[in-house]
């Protein structure tokens, strides 16, 4: 039997949210709400005028830790919208903010994916007045070292990037992800 704390959670927990309502949340909100509507089974992937739930976050939210939520839950970090960009890209070109860049590189986000019009996030990001030299620098260095290993054949994803020198274990990255 449940105790009263037990019932009185399960009780005040939300109920999954419409996609609609979830992409705002996730446009706007904080982690910790977003994480609250992820347990209440609301899918992290589920497009809204085909962009997900990650792609809302990381093009308008500032906050990086609305992005590690949605990443923890399983929301796609390759997924693509029908112009081919994908949340990196979104990030680079609108939010301005380094630390959701580099929560996306951290899980994995690809810095070598083009879109429809050929360029990749590292050529938004140039674009984008938020972005300082160094935050250019540290995207331009992990699409080399991407590009390098498909160049030697090694299939690059989230588990493979430490092993050849991506963001996990990029000592410049780590600093701007944990400030």
């Amino acid at each position: 039997m449940a105790t009263l704390k037990e019932r009185t959670q399960q009780k005040n927990a939300p109920a999954p949210m419409t996609p609609e309502r979830f992409a705002k949340l996730c446009r706007r909100g904080l982690a910790r709400r977003v994480g609250l509507y992820l347990e209440a089974r609301t899918d992290p992937n589920a497009p809204v005028d085909g962009l997900t739930p990650l792609m809302w976050a990381a093009q308008y939210n500032a906050h990086p830790d609305v992005v590690g939520v949605l990443m923890k839950w399983g929301a796609r970090e390759n997924a693509r919208d029908d112009r081919g960009r994908t949340a990196l890209i979104l990030a680079a070109s609108t939010n301005g903010n380094p630390k959701v860049l580099s929560e996306l590189l951290v899980h994995g986000a690809r810095v070598d994916y083009r879109d429809v019009d050929g360029k990749t996030a590292f050529d938004y990001a140039q674009a984008n007045p938020a972005f300082a030299a160094e935050d250019l620098l540290l995207l331009s260095s992990i699409a080399a070292s991407v590009n390098e290993a498909e160049e030697r054949g090694i299939q690059i994803g989230a588990e493979r990037q430490k092993s050849v020198g991506g963001p996990a274990d990029n000592p410049r990255i780590v600093p701007l992800y944990k400030k």
